[in-house]
């Protein structure tokens, strides 16, 4: 497997290649030359300082100048920090590490907030559709990630509340979430853990937090918050790990549009159309 990521560091076109055996670092289209992690011969095309700075720090180079100290620009001492921390780590980790380090600073609010009237829309739309069929049929294994409609409807509920609870308890002040209940997602068995049996309780609770969420979105979020960082522990990874808050919040929305199209499929295997799903659907007075 191959992950191609193309960010905008400033002037710099920084494309990393990674597979699971390790990375490889390009800049304009000249190798950073091999990582400890890769096999291959030491490249010599000619870098700028700061490129050179980043080559030295990656391979550990006893020359190296130290962080903070010239050639290094700011730049370049944030992408060796990434380089220190990550080398020899997973492609995917380092990853993930890249894609914060490249969110913009200065991201919009607009998104997000209709991502959240979005949110909302849709999963009424969903459950109203899911409410059609039997509720045996909706909680048969039908070999999706999380099994059953049911599942997965459950599984997004509780990765929105996993993230919330994060959100909730970080350094920042959200009024928005001070009513919703984070207690089962303290004690995590797993991602699939069942928040409701019943699809009712199931059902109501997802319109708690959906108005919360679009409450939090409209009032709470702030430029500010998104472009500081996040601290939170890594369930997967049972790791502390620390990201841009864009990056975070872009991937709660994106996470529950992820599973919802699963729930669509299974659906329509059973017949029940939920209708218009894109965005670009919902009536600009919802």
């Amino acid at each position: 497997m191959v992950f191609f990521i193309e960010l905008d560091l400033g002037t710099k076109g920084f494309l990393l290649r990674g597979s699971p055996l390790g990375s490889r670092f390009l800049v304009r289209g000249s190798p950073l030359g091999s990582s400890p992690c890769t096999t291959g011969s030491e490249q010599t095309s000619p870098y700028t300082p700061e490129i050179q700075c980043l080559e030295e720090r990656a391979h550990g180079t006893a020359s190296a100048p130290p962080l903070g100290t010239s050639p290094c620009t700011p730049q370049a001492r944030n992408v060796a920090l990434l380089l220190d921390d990550t080398i020899c780590d997973s492609t995917c980790e380092l990853q993930l590490k890249l894609l914060s380090y490249g969110m913009n600073s200065s991201l919009s609010l607009s998104p997000y907030r209709s991502m959240a009237r979005y949110n909302a829309w849709i999963n009424e739309r969903l459950y109203t559709a899911a409410a059609k069929v039997p509720d045996s049929e909706r909680k048969a294994d039908r070999a999706a990630f999380f099994g059953s409609i049911h599942g997965t409807l459950n599984h997004i509920l509780l990765a929105d509340l996993i993230w919330l609870q994060r959100f909730a308890t970080a350094d920042w002040d959200f009024p928005a979430l001070e009513g919703l209940s984070f207690e089962p997602v303290m004690e995590i068995t797993g991602l699939d853990m069942q928040l409701h049996d019943d699809f009712a309780a199931l059902t109501d609770e997802r319109q708690v937090v959906d108005a919360a969420i679009r409450d939090w979105a409209d009032t709470d979020l702030t430029e500010t918050v998104l472009a500081d960082e996040l601290t939170y522990f890594n369930i997967l990874r049972q790791r502390q790990t620390t990201l841009d808050m864009g990056l975070c919040v872009t991937h709660f929305f994106n996470h529950q549009t992820h599973h919802r199209g699963q729930v669509t499929t299974l659906l329509s295997q059973l017949g029940i159309d939920p209708g218009l799903t894109d965005m670009i659907a919902m009536p600009s007075s919802h």
